[in-house]
């Protein structure tokens, strides 16, 4: 359990939070992060109206992201990596500043690679491999869709070579896990909603420098058009069902849709599980899509075009219930759902094996 206390000094200079780490169980001081750590965060005006966070874990690694809103609205923001194990003050603050627009959200892609949803609708991914020095941005994704409202869904289980290589099983039997550049992450905005499903692939490249926009101020956007349509496959929000963001679960290769098979007054649903591993379009069981489809981006004049390919699996059941979520991973899914009852407010789990 984090407690993040902000801001305990505001000054000309800056202002500074306090990170906490308690064990669920007893609400004490973790036995792996002792002390507290003060964080020093970039320097902002004398009249704060907004604080917003957000926190990323992944193994020991903690990602955390401060924005303060000035008298204007406008974001000032810092950005931080550490090893939570650690606990205590570090040696110096180290973090990436930033202004003028505002993360979204921040995950772990490995324990080396942070990704980043900015507000004007760039993935930014981050060299965080080596803690000493402050996360460095390594490249700027183009989406061409982005709102207000946006935010990455995948679980944080991706492996790198390195880990892969520590992973032991006992009696030498085998363990199995995808390929970490077969994965795929999802960006979803709303409102209206819409999502991006993209091969992590793209973010383990030593991506050619004739994709870098030349003219961009620090050389390290991507355009669309030089990675976005092979890379990725965009849902609208006919696509993704009434339900909207709860009736789609992302979990390695795989995702997991709620398709309505009735009216618009009916909460029936099937699922459809779309697989992007290459091996799985390549094997071709179930029905294999690689033909491009073109979508209506945020504007009416506006036309999105992917085509990563998949391959598809329509589940036999009909479901007759509320839908609250899907959540998965790469052997598993839980299917959280409200039963038809009168009497009482209930919540059903159920688990399949993938």
């Amino acid at each position: 359990m984090i407690i993040i206390t902000l801001p305990i000094d505001v000054d000309t200079d800056g202002f500074k939070y306090k990170i906490l780490f308690r064990t669920m169980s007893t609400e004490e001081e973790h036995p792996l992060a002792p002390g507290s750590r003060v964080v020093a965060g970039r320097s902002v005006c004398s009249e704060i109206r907004q604080f917003n966070l957000v926190v990323s874990i992944l193994g020991d690694r903690i990602a955390v992201y401060v924005a303060a809103l000035d008298e204007k609205w406008d974001p000032y923001w810092s950005l931080h990596a550490w090893s939570w194990h650690q606990g205590g003050q570090a040696d110096q603050d180290i973090g990436v500043l930033g202004e003028g627009h505002e993360l979204l959200d921040v995950r772990f892609l490995t324990k080396e690679k942070l990704l980043t949803l900015s507000s004007d609708g760039h993935i930014e991914l981050y060299n965080v491999e080596d803690l000493s020095k402050a996360p460095r941005l390594q490249a700027r994704f183009i989406l061409p869709v982005h709102r207000k409202l946006g935010a990455f869904r995948y679980p944080s289980v991706f492996h790198s070579a390195a880990s892969c290589a520590r992973l032991t099983a006992p009696d030498d039997h085998w363990m199995w896990t995808t390929n970490p550049a077969d994965r795929v992450i999802s960006v979803m905005w709303g409102f209206p909603l819409s999502a991006f499903v993209i091969s992590a692939r793209i973010f383990f490249l030593d991506i050619p420098p004739a994709w870098f926009d030349a003219t961009s101020e620090d050389r390290l956007s991507v355009p669309w058009s030089s990675w976005g349509p092979q890379n990725s496959r965009y849902f609208d929000e006919e696509m993704l069902g009434r339900n909207g963001a709860p009736s789609f679960g992302v979990g390695g290769s795989r995702v997991i849709r709620a398709v309505p098979t009735a009216g618009p007054n009916d909460s029936s649903f099937r699922l459809h599980m779309t697989d992007f591993n290459p091996s799985a379009v390549a094997r071709g069981i179930g029905k294999v899509v690689r033909e491009p489809t073109t979508l209506s981006g945020h504007r009416p004049d506006m036309e999105v075009t992917t085509y990563l390919p998949f391959v598809e699996v329509v589940h036999d059941h009909v479901f007759d219930v509320s839908l609250w979520n899907i959540i998965l991973d790469e052997e598993r899914m839980l299917l959280l759902t409200q039963p038809r009852t009168e009497s009482e407010w209930k919540m059903k789990a159920d688990l399949f094996d993938m």
